[in-house]
Order: structure tokens, then sequence, then C-alpha cells
């Protein structure tokens, strides 16, 4: 199955949709991920098991300063996150958590889990000015001339302007195991 493409169309109850209306984003990503399990395992006969591995993460921490965010979005507002790039590197976030944010490959974390350790638990509207041709890998280690040279590389960037500095180390991870799987059937 690694080689092969399916594409899956569905839609969701007209009823369940309109409740999802009502259900803050945290309660829709619920919903939606409960359904495309029980699709999988219903027409790929999914069956898997969670288990805990460690593992190495990438840990957000509180600068020794302490973090500079603004104050969390109100959990009952409605709407997902979302993110735009301005072709200088600003990169505008509305309503997102941090570590999920950072999880995303645009930010060169998603070779490991991250790990949110700041207590900064909420959604967020940001701001963030970065580096976007150079990942936090290279760990502020020189990178080649780009267009965005003189922003700061994504590590600085957070440390400087929301007082969040990135770590490694290992930990005991939630990771999913696919126990069995089938192709579909035709229908």
């Amino acid at each position: 199955m690694d080689n092969t493409i399916y594409r899956i169309e569905a839609t969701i109850p007209e009823d369940l949709f309109l409740k999802m209306k009502d259900m803050t984003p945290a309660g829709q990503l619920k919903i939606t991920r409960l359904m495309v399990q029980s699709l999988l395992a219903d027409r790929f006969k999914l069956e898997a098991h969670f288990s805990h591995q460690d593992m190495p993460v990438y840990v957000l921490l509180a600068d020794k300063n302490g973090l500079k965010l603004p104050p969390p979005n109100d959990p009952s507002a409605s709407g997902s996150g979302f993110w735009s790039m301005s072709p200088r590197g600003e990169m505008t976030i509305r309503n997102a958590k941090l570590d999920e944010l950072l999880s995303s490959p645009l930010f060169g974390l998603d070779d490991h889990p991250v790990v949110n350790d700041t207590g900064a638990n909420g959604t967020y509207d940001l701001k963030l000015n970065w580096r976007h041709s150079a990942t936090i890998n290279s760990f502020n280690a020189p990178g080649t001339t780009s267009p965005d040279e003189d922003q700061p590389l994504l590590s600085t960037a957070l440390r400087e302007q929301f007082g969040i500095k990135i770590s490694r180390a290992q930990r005991s991870v939630e990771t999913v195991s696919i126990d069995h799987m089938e192709a579909p059937s035709s229908d």
C-alpha cells in the first residue's frame, strides 16, 4: 500500500454538519478525527493501537526572561487556526496552539514531535518575523545567502519575539502503531 495512492471522497451528514458549526474549533477537530478513524476502520479494515515510546522531541520552553505572548484567544471563539506569509518573512498566525503550529513542515521541526512545556497552552494570534529559508535544524548555524537573510533564524525569532526557547530532549511520546490494513473495495 506504500506505492498506491487512494482518493477518498466523503461527506459529513447534514445534521452533524449543522451541529459542528456551533462547536469550538477543538470540538470540530475531535469530531472530524473520529469520523476519519471510523472511515479508515470501515473501508481499509485499519486496526491500530496506541502506546508510549521514548524518542527525540523538540521542547518549547519559556526563556529565562519569561514569555512575551499576547493573551490567549477566548477558548469559546469559533474559527480554526490559519497562517499567511509575506514575501519578506512575516508570518501572520491566527488561533494557533504553539506546538501544533511549530509541528508544521514549514518550520523544519517535523522530524520529531514538538512538546509545549511553556505553560502557554491556549491558542494565539501572532506575527512572527523569521528567516523562512533556513530551518531550526541549523540551530543558528550560518547558511546560504537568501532573500530573507536580514530576518532572524527561527530559534532566534521565537526567543526574541515571544520568549520561547527550543531545545532537544528525549521524552515518552504517545505513538500510533498500525497492526493491520487492507486495500479498500472498489465501490
